[in-house]
């Protein structure tokens, strides 16, 4: 039978993420191996696994002389794999014990090494800044002018969202934190909008004068609204 082989076997865009101890965080990138910009040289060593028959395996040591994003191929038992390095450097894979004799290393067979454009990583955290910077902007110049509008901001983040493409969780809760500073900052305005103004009243102004008789439900005739003082009365 032949062994299982654990490594990488899709084609395409592939985000190859190093889960090594002690990897150094700048390596967290994405590779494109939908693009190869250049070639470089590569290995592959075997250590066997497994002590008995139907439980033969191996570990697989990768290593290529790329800065990053090296992609190596090689067969094992003539079935075609590869690992894609991260780092450029070196890397594991490990063909699993389904084997009913021990691996030796004729089995695995180095094939070629190629370097995959990178950077997709740096792109979209590009795109997310662009979206959140829009949406700030938006924001200060709603305040600057003092003419923000509740009912608009859906409009103008539907665009923020076409002209970013697919919005992923970190750019859609950017937006929808800027939203939520928005509508509390409207309702703090229509809060303060609704308390009416005091009216200033001149110290030289004449008192009003108190009617003898309140306006009751019997009619209009029955409110006394005093006498203008210029008029005699008759």
């Amino acid at each position: 039978m032949r062994p299982l082989l654990t490594s990488l076997r899709r084609h395409g865009l592939i985000t190859a993420m190093l889960c090594f101890a002690g990897t150094p965080s700048v390596y967290a990138q994405s590779c494109d191996c939908t693009q190869i910009v250049s070639s470089c040289t590569g290995s592959v060593a075997m250590t066997p696994t497994g002590s008995q028959k139907g439980l033969y395996g191996a570990d697989l040591t990768i290593s290529a002389n790329a800065q990053q994003c090296a992609k190596v191929e090689y067969f094992v038992d003539n079935t075609p794999a590869f690992t894609i390095l991260v780092n450029g450097r070196s890397g594991t894979d490990r063909v699993m014990g389904t084997s009913e004799t021990p691996m030796t290393a004729d089995r695995v067979t180095y094939q070629s090494c190629r370097v995959c454009k990178a950077g997709a990583s740096n792109a979209a955290e590009k795109s997310a800044a662009q979206t959140r910077n829009e949406a700030e902007m938006l924001f200060d110049a709603a305040l600057d002018r003092n003419d923000f509008n509740p009912y608009s901001k859906d409009e103008a983040f539907q665009r923020l969202a076409g002209n970013a493409g697919a919005v992923d969780g970190a750019n859609m809760a950017a937006m929808m934190s800027v939203m939520q500073s928005m509508q509390q900052l409207q309702a703090t305005v229509g809060r303060s909008a609704s308390v009416p103004a005091a009216v200033a009243v001149s110290p030289s102004a004449a008192p009003a004068k108190k009617t003898t008789d309140t306006c009751t439900s019997k009619g209009f005739r029955t409110c006394d609204f005093g006498w203008p003082e210029d008029v005699p009365r008759k």
